[in-house]
């Protein structure tokens, strides 16, 4: 993925971030993702089917899916 692709993501991801209330972060590095989402089960309910309908995505797997009281990336879209 070069810089613009990347750029690219970064954007779009978030502006939806934002429209469905999700914060965390996103680390690329030597081409995997490591990301931490937090928002309402909802919408991360969503963002997660949508994730695994989209091609460019394979070998996902969650780590830990914990609800916490108050956000660490409170900033962060």
């Amino acid at each position: 993925m070069g810089t613009l692709e990347l750029f690219n993501l970064l954007n779009q991801s978030r502006q939806k971030n934002a429209r469905l209330g999700i914060t965390g972060h996103l680390l690329y590095a030597d081409g995997i993702f490591t990301q931490c989402l937090e928002g309402p089960a909802a919408s991360l309910d969503g963002l997660w089917q949508s994730l695994m309908k989209d091609p460019r995505h394979d070998a996902i797997t969650v780590i830990d899916r914990t609800s916490v009281r108050d956000r660490r990336f409170e900033e962060w879209s």
